[in-house]
């Protein structure tokens, strides 16, 4: 199996874990688009109803907290394919981060989309450019630094699914 099959199998689980409790315990209604390539290609992954209205969620879900986020801004560079942080139409990303020393533990992050867009469209010069091996391109950005940005910590403890609010300032 390839690494991508492997990634998105691993992500497809961590999501159905995390978020779907996550989702079911904030949201009204919510559904999963991952077989419909129209709504993959207007670059969000979700759709949640929460106080009388529909939300665009797009969902990035990586192994490990580094105390930063990947903002992918080419997905290929040989090809100028844009990256996620400019595709999207989602109104919210949603940015999980998995805890390797518990698998019933990760970090949630909340961030508006259109928000992020703007603040990183004026600050991305002042980050590090990182090139995956995969031909993407993107910008390590601290999570303190991101605007608007609020944090979980989802945890299972047995069979509950707990929810706790993060002070981002003390993330890092």
């Amino acid at each position: 199996m390839s690494t991508f099959c492997n990634d998105y199998t691993w992500q497809m689980i961590v999501r159905d874990k995390f978020l779907f409790h996550f989702y079911k315990k904030y949201a009204q209604k919510f559904k999963f688009h991952d077989d419909d390539m129209d709504i993959q290609e207007q670059g969000f992954d979700t759709t949640i109803y929460r106080n009388g209205k529909y939300y665009k969620i797009e969902e990035k879900i990586v192994r490990n907290d580094h105390g930063r986020f990947f903002l992918e801004t080419y997905g290929n560079v040989k090809t100028g394919k844009q990256g996620w942080l400019y595709k999207t139409k989602s109104d919210f990303i949603f940015y999980v981060m998995t805890d390797p020393t518990s698998g019933d533990k990760a970090k949630l992050y909340i961030i508006p989309t259109k928000e992020l867009q703007e603040w990183f469209t004026l600050h991305e010069k002042e980050y590090y450019l990182w090139e995956g091996d995969n031909g993407c391109q993107g910008y390590l950005v601290p999570i303190k630094d991101v605007p608007g940005c609020i944090g979980f910590q989802l945890k299972f403890i047995g069979s509950n699914f707990v929810t706790k609010r993060l002070d981002i300032a003390k993330v890092i």
